[in-house]
C-alpha cells in the first residue's frame, strides 16, 4: 500500500514545511473551485433552458390570440353565409381584429420563425380566406377556417418545441404547460367548431341528415377533448396543490360553457325547432369560449410563468449558498493548517536543538516535547538512542574481537549472495543463513538457526536429506525440491549443494533459487496448449495448419466434417491436392512462394469467399481467413474455413423473393423496372426500339370470385406460362400484381413482330383454362407503347402502356391497342370531367328520367326505372357511361345515388296520390354505393320513406349479380333490412356474368331482369330464345317475377308474352323521359311504336 504514496512522499521530502503547507492550501483552493464551478455549470443547465421557456411563453400569447380571433371570424362567416345579412358589418370588424392579431403575432415573433415556410403558408392561407372566403359555401368556408386554425395551432406547437416548453423536465410545470398549450386550446377549438357549424345551420334554418351526423360527431369530439382536459388538469393539480382550486374552477367553467352550448344545439338545432336566433347562439358560444381563453391568459399562463421564475430563483439561491459554504470551508482549512504548521515547526526546532547538544558531547541531553503526535515518538526514540549509546560503546570492543573469525564465513556466503545461502552440518542442521534465504522462507535467521533442513523441505524427509548429504563430494550438484514457507505456502526451488571444509569442520554449503514463477509459467503454458487444442477441436470453423511447404500439419474435427478427410489421412498431404479446387491450385502455390520471398500476401488477415473441394469431388462455397506465424525461423500458416453453403442458399432465396413473383416465378415489379431501365439504355446505345406490352386479364375477378382464390392462382400461373411461351428468351415477362402482366420486347430493329407477338398472346389467353373440374374462359386487353417513339422515361412508358390497355378494355376487350396522343388527351379529359362531376350535384345539373315498365298481361304501366342524366352547361347531355364509372372511382356515387333515391321517392309519392296507388319505381344501386350503404346508412332511406308516408314496397333497388357473388355478411344483412322495410330487390342484367343459381335461394330476390343482349336476337337466334324461356321458367319456379329489358319490336313483345314474361321495358314503349313527360304517359295509353334510341344506364 505504501508504494502507492511513494511519488508523493518523494516530492514532499524535497520541500520544507512552509512549502508543504502552501501546496496543501493551493490544492484545497483548486478542489473547492472545481466543486463550485461544477455546481455553477449544473445549475446553469437549469437556469438557461428555463429562461428560454419564458421567452417561448411570451411568444405563445400572440399566437393563441390569433387563433381566438380566427375562430370567431369563422363563426360570424358561417352565420353570414347561412343567410344572416345582419352579420356582414360584424364580420368586417372581426376580420380587422383578426388581421391586427396576425400583424401583432408577426411583430412579436422572431425573424427566423416569421420567415419560415410554416408561417408564410399560414399568412398565405389567411389572405386567401379573406379574398375568396365569401365565394365559398358555408361548409367550405368552415373547412377552410378550420384548416387555417389547425395550421396556426401546429405552428404554436413548433414554437413551443423550439423553446423547450414541451420538454420541461419537471412534472409540476410539464402538465401545466401541456394543459395551456394543448388540452385547453383543443377543447376551445372543438367548442369553436360547434359554434360556427351551429350558427351556419341556424342561419339557413335547414338541417340535413349529414349535417345532423356531423353535429353529433362534433359534440362527441368536444366531449372527448373535455375529458382529456379533465385528466390533464387532475395530473396538473396533483403536482401543483396550490393551484388545484383555480384549476378546478377553470375546468368547471369550461364544462358549464360546453354544456350550455351543446344544450342549445340539442334543443334548437338537432330537434329542428330553430327557435334560437343565430346571432344569439353565436354570442352565447362566444362568451363561453372567451371565458376559456380568459382562464388561459389570466390563470394558466401566468402560473406557468411564476413557476419558471421560481425555478430560476431557487437555482440561483442554491448557487450562492453553496459558494458561500465552500468559501467558509476553505478559510477553516487555512486556519487549522496554519495552526498545525506552527505547532510542528516548534517541535522540530526543539528536536534540532537537543540533537545539536548531543552531537556536541552532552551525552546527558534528553528531549521533552509538549505534544502527543508522532514527533513525540521521535523524541522518545532519541532518548532511547542516547540510553543505548553507552552500552553500544561497551559492546563495540567485543564485536571487534569476533570480527576476524566471522569474516571468513561471510566471504563464503558472499559467493552466492543473490540466492538463498544456507550452511548445514552433516545432519542437516542450520549453522548459518543469509538474508535472501530468510526472505525466501519468510523466517528470521534466529528461527532458522535452530531448525533442520527437513523442517522446511516439503519433498524430502530428514533421513533422505541425510543420505543426500552423505553422498556429496567436492563437486556441487543441483537438485529440484519444494520448500515450505512460514505461512505453509509451498515454493519450487532449484538448490545447488556442495560439501566444504571450514576451519577443519565439514559443512554443507547450499545455494537455493526460487523457481516458482518459472514452474507456474511452464504449467500455464501446458494448460494453455490444452485449452487451445480444445478450442480448435470444438470450433465451428475448420482449422487447418500447413508449413511453408504447404504440407498439412494440423486438422481439426470440423475440417473432417466439412471436407470429408479424417485427421490421419489429411496430415502430411499437400493442401492443394486435398481441399483446393483445380482452378485455384496454381494461384495458391504461387501465393505461398510470393509471401516467403517478399513477406506480402493479398489474402492474409482478411476474409475471402471462394470454393472448397470435398473428398467426394464436389465443390462448395467457403469463407476463408489465413494468418501467417513465424516459429523457429520458419513460417506456418493457419487457415480458418467456414462452410457457407446454407448462407449462400439463403441469400439466393432472399434475392429471388425480392425480385420474382412467388406465385408465377416471373420477375416482379422491382425486377421489371430494373430490366426495363437496362433495355432502354441498350436500345439507346444501339439506336433500336423497345416495345412495352401491358396485359390485363378480362373477367379474371369473376373467375376468382366464383371459383375461389385457389383456382384463380392456378389460372394466373397458367396465364404466365402462356405469355412466356409467346416471346423470345431475351424478352422479359413480368407480373406487376393481381391480373396485370407486362412484356418487354427488347432491341427491335423492326416493329412488325410486335403485332404478331401481341396477337399470339391474345389468342393463347382466349383459349379455355382447365381449373380442376371447372373450365374458365377469359380474354385479355393489351396496351402497347414504344421507346423512343412514345416516351423515353420508364414511368412515362408504363403510364402510356396502361392507358393503351384501358383503351382496349373500353373498345370491347380481347384486343390490343397502341398508345396514341389522343389517349393522353382522353386521360386529361377524364380528369377534367372528374373535377366537374364534384360540383354537378350542388349546381343542380343532374336530372332524373323515368322509363316505364309495362305489365305484359294488362299493357298498363305498373313500374318505372329511375335513370340519372347529367345536363352539363357546356358539354350538353353527358352519357352515364362516361360519368358513372368516375363517380364510382371517386366515391361520389354514394352522394349521387342518395340524391336519386330521394328524388324518385318524392316523385313516387306524387304519382301514387294522383295516378296509380300501386306504382313502383326502381333505382339502380352500384356495388360501391351498396357496400357504403351496408355501413348503416340504409336506415336514412327507411326514415325518409316514413317521413314521406310511403310504404317500402313502392321502391325497388336494382343490383348486379357480381355483388351477390362477392357477398359478405354485411351485404346479406343489408338485403335482409331492405326486405324487412318492404323494399324489393331486382337483379339487373341477369345472365351476363358468372351466374350462380345458389344465390337466388340464399338471398331474398323479387325480380330478375333479362339483359337486352338476349332480347335483341329473340326472333333470329334460337339460343337466346331458349335462354330467355329458361330464365322465365326458373324464376317462376323460385317465386320470382321477370322483367325483359331492351324490348324494341312488337315481335319481341309477342315472343316474351308467349314465354310467360311478366314485365317489359324498352323503346317499344318509351325511351327514358323527364318526370312531366312520364306523367303524360300515365295519363294516356301506352304506345308500342319504337322511339328514337337514347342511352340508358
Amino acid at each position: 500500500m505504501q508504494a502507492i504514496f511513494t511519488p508523493a512522499i518523494s516530492l514532499l521530502n524535497r520541500l520544507g514545511y512552509t512549502k508543504k503547507f502552501t501546496l496543501l492550501w493551493l490544492l484545497s483552493l483548486i478542489a473547492i473551485a472545481v466543486v463550485v464551478y461544477s455546481l455553477f455549470v449544473s445549475l446553469d443547465r437549469v437556469i438557461q433552458p428555463t429562461h428560454q421557456e419564458l421567452q417561448g411563453l411570451a411568444m405563445i400569447k400572440p399566437v393563441t390570440r390569433t387563433v381566438q380571433a380566427v375562430q370567431l371570424h369563422r363563426g360570424i362567416s358561417a352565420s353570414l353565409l347561412g343567410g344572416n345579412e345582419a352579420m356582414r358589418d360584424k364580420r368586417a370588424a372581426q376580420e380587422n381584429i383578426a388581421a391586427a392579431a396576425f400583424a401583432k403575432m408577426e411583430k412579436e415573433l422572431p425573424a427566423n420563425l416569421v420567415s419560415g415556410k410554416n408561417f408564410r403558408l399560414i399568412r398565405e392561407n389567411w389572405e386567401h380566406l379573406r379574398e375568396d372566403g365569401m365565394k365559398l359555401s358555408v361548409f367550405e368556408n368552415f373547412a377552410m377556417h378550420t384548416r387555417l386554425i389547425a395550421q396556426i395551432q401546429e405552428f404554436e406547437v413548433l414554437v413551443a418545441d423550439g423553446y423547450l416548453l414541451t420538454l420541461d423536465p419537471e412534472h409540476a410545470t410539464y402538465y401545466l404547460i401541456d394543459t395551456a398549450l394543448n388540452k385547453l386550446p383543443h377543447a376551445l377549438e372543438h367548442l369553436g367548431q360547434l359554434r360556427a357549424y351551429g350558427t351556419g345551420i341556424l342561419s339557413r334554418k335547414h338541417l340535413t341528415e349529414n349535417q345532423k351526423v356531423e353535429l353529433k360527431v362534433k359534440m362527441a369530439e368536444l366531449g372527448t377533448a373535455i375529458r382529456n382536459l379533465d385528466a390533464n388538469l387532475e395530473k396538473t393539480g396533483h403536482y401543483n396543490p396550490a393551484a388545484q382550486a383555480s384549476l378546478q374552477d377553470t375546468y368547471e367553467g369550461i364544462v358549464k360553457s360546453a354544456q350550455q352550448v351543446t344544450m342549445h344545439v340539442t334543443s334548437d338545432i338537432l330537434s329542428g325547432r330553430f327557435s334560437l336566433p343565430p346571432g344569439e347562439f353565436l354570442d352565447i358560444a362566444t362568451v363561453a369560449i372567451d371565458n376559456g381563453y380568459a382562464q388561459l391568459y389570466d390563470s394558466l399562463l401566468p402560473t406557468v410563468e411564476i413557476l419558471l421564475k421560481e425555478r430560476i430563483a431557487t437555482a440561483q439561491n442554491t448557487l450562492y449558498t453553496s459558494t458561500g459554504i465552500a468559501l467558509l470551508a476553505f478559510l477553516l482549512v487555512v486556519y487549522l493548517s496554519a495552526s498545525l504548521y506552527y505547532a510542528i515547526l516548534g517541535s522540530i526546532r526543539s528536536l534540532g536543538s537537543s540533537a545539536h547538544a548531543f552531537a556536541s558531547g552532552d551525552l546527558n541531553t534528553r528531549i521533552h516535547l509538549d505534544t502527543q503526535d508522532e514527533l513525540s515518538w521521535v523524541g522518545d526514540s532519541f532518548n532511547e538512542m542516547a540510553d543505548g549509546f553507552s552500552a553500544l560503546l561497551e559492546a563495540r570492543k567485543h564485536a571487534e574481537e569476533s570480527l576476524a573469525k566471522e569474516s571468513r564465513k561471510n566471504l563464503t556466503l558472499l559467493r552466492a549472495a543473490s540466492d538463498g545461502i544456507h550452511i548445514l552440518d552433516l545432519d542437516g542442521n542450520v549453522t548459518q543463513v543469509n538474508d535472501a534465504f530468510c526472505k525466501m522462507l519468510d523466517r528470521t535467521a534466529e528461527e532458522l538457526s535452530s531448525m533442520n533442513a527437513a523442517q522446511w523441505d516439503a519433498q524430502w524427509t530428514a533421513a533422505q536429506i541425510k543420505a543426500i548429504i552423505a553422498g556429496l563430494r567436492d563437486t556441487a550438484i543441483t537438485l529440484e525440491t519444494r520448500y515450505r514457507r512460514r505461512d505453509d505456502s509451498i515454493i519450487d526451488v532449484e538448490v545447488s549443494i556442495v560439501k566444504v571444509d571450514v576451519d577443519g569442520q565439514k559443512l554443507v554449503y547450499g545455494s537455493a533459487r526460487d523457481v516458482t514463477q518459472r514452474k507456474l509459467a511452464e504449467r500455464a503454458l501446458s494448460e494453455s496448449k490444452g485449452k487451445l487444442y480444445t478450442i480448435i477441436e470444438t470450433a465451428l470453423d475448420a482449422v487447418v495448419q500447413i508449413d511453408d511447404k504447404e504440407i498439412i500439419t494440423s486438422w481439426n474435427r470440423q475440417a473432417e466434417k466439412i471436407f470429408g478427410w479424417n485427421r490421419d489421412e489429411a496430415i502430411g498431404r499437400p493442401l492443394s491436392q486435398t481441399i483446393i479446387p483445380a482452378q485455384y491450385r496454381e494461384a495458391h502455390v504461387n501465393g505461398i512462394k510470393r509471401f516467403l520471398a517478399s513477406g506480402k500476401g493479398e489474402m492474409l488477415n482478411s476474409r475471402v469467399e471462394l470454393l472448397g473441394l470435398h473428398r467426394d469431388g464436389r465443390e462448395f462455397p467457403v469463407e476463408l481467413s489465413v494468418t501467417a506465424i513465424k516459429a523457429g525461423g520458419n513460417y506456418e500458416f493457419n487457415a480458418f474455413i467456414r462452410d457457407i453453403t446454407l448462407q449462400k442458399e439463403s441469400e439466393k432465396l432472399i434475392w429471388s423473393q425480392a425480385n420474382f413473383d412467388i406465385l408465377t416465378g416471373l420477375p416482379n415489379r422491382h425486377m421489371f423496372l430494373d430490366r426495363l431501365t437496362q433495355d432502354i439504355k441498350k436500345a439507346h446505345r444501339a439506336s433500336l426500339k423497345t416495345a412495352l406490352l401491358f396485359i390485363d386479364l378480362d373477367k379474371f375477378k369473376e373467375v376468382n370470385d366464383a371459383l375461389g382464390h385457389s383456382m384463380g392462382d392456378i389460372l394466373l400461373k397458367e396465364a404466365a406460362s402462356r405469355i412466356s411461351g409467346c416471346v423470345r428468351e431475351t424478352d422479359t415477362v413480368a407480373r406487376l400484381g393481381g391480373d396485370e402482366f407486362t412484356v418487354i420486347l427488347a432491341e427491335l430493329d423492326d416493329t412488325d413482330s410486335i403485332d404478331r407477338v401481341a396477337e399470339n398472346i391474345r389468342k393463347h389467353l382466349a383459349e379455355p383454362f382447365q381449373l380442376g373440374k371447372e373450365t374458365a374462359y377469359i380474354s385479355s386487353s393489351i396496351g402497347i407503347t414504344l421507346y423512343p417513339d412514345d416516351a423515353t422515361e420508364v414511368e412515362e412508358l408504363l403510364k402510356n402502356a396502361d392507358q393503351a390497355m384501358y383503351a382496349s378494355k373500353n373498345a370491347g376487350r380481347n384486343r390490343f391497342d397502341y398508345f396514341t396522343s389522343s389517349m393522353q388527351e382522353a386521360a386529361q379529359m377524364r380528369m377534367r370531367m372528374t373535377s366537374e362531376l364534384r360540383g354537378a350535384l350542388t349546381a343542380n345539373q343532374f336530372k332524373v328520367y323515368y322509363q316505364p315498365i309495362v305489365n305484359m298481361a294488362t299493357g298498363r304501366i305498373d313500374k318505372a326505372e329511375a335513370l340519372i342524366r347529367w345536363q352539363h352547361p357546356q358539354r350538353g347531355m353527358v352519357s352515364p357511361a362516361q360519368f358513372i364509372p368516375l363517380a364510382e372511382e371517386t366515391g361520389l356515387i354514394v352522394e349521387i345515388g342518395d340524391w336519386v333515391f330521394r328524388e324518385a321517392a318524392q316523385q313516387l309519392k306524387h304519382w301514387r296520390s294522383t295516378h296509380n296507388a300501386a306504382l313502383q319505381i326502381s333505382v339502380n344501386v352500384s356495388p360501391v354505393q351498396f357496400r357504403h350503404t351496408s355501413s348503416g346508412e340504409e336506415n336514412a332511406w327507411f326514415s325518409y320513406l316514413q317521413a314521406l308516408e310511403l310504404p317500402g314496397r313502392g321502391m325497388v333497388i336494382e343490383i348486379t349479380e357480381g355483388l351477390l357473388l362477392d357477398a359478405d355478411p354485411d351485404i346479406a344483412n343489408t338485403l335482409l333490412e331492405f326486405r324487412d322495410a318492404g323494399i324489393q330487390v331486382a337483379i339487373d342484367d341477369f345472365g351476363t356474368g358468372y351466374s350462380s343459381l345458389s344465390y337466388l335461394k340464399k338471398f331474398d330476390i323479387d325480380f330478375l331482369k333479362i339483359d337486352q343482349s338476349f332480347v335483341r336476337n329473340l326472333a333470329t337466334d334460337p339460343n337466346d330464345m331458349a335462354l330467355s324461356e329458361a330464365i322465365v321458367v326458373m324464376a317462376h319456379k323460385l317465386g320470382l317475377k321477370v322483367i325483359a329489358e331492351g324490348v324494341e319490336t312488337e315481335t319481341q313483345r309477342m315472343l316474351l308474352t308467349q314465354a310467360g314474361c311478366d314485365y317489359a321495358q324498352g323503346y317499344l314503349f318509351s325511351r327514358p323521359v323527364p318526370a312531366d313527360e312520364f306523367e303524360a304517359l300515365l295519363n294516356s295509353p301506352v304506345e308500342t311504336s319504337p322511339k328514337n334510341h337514347d342511352y340508358q344506364i
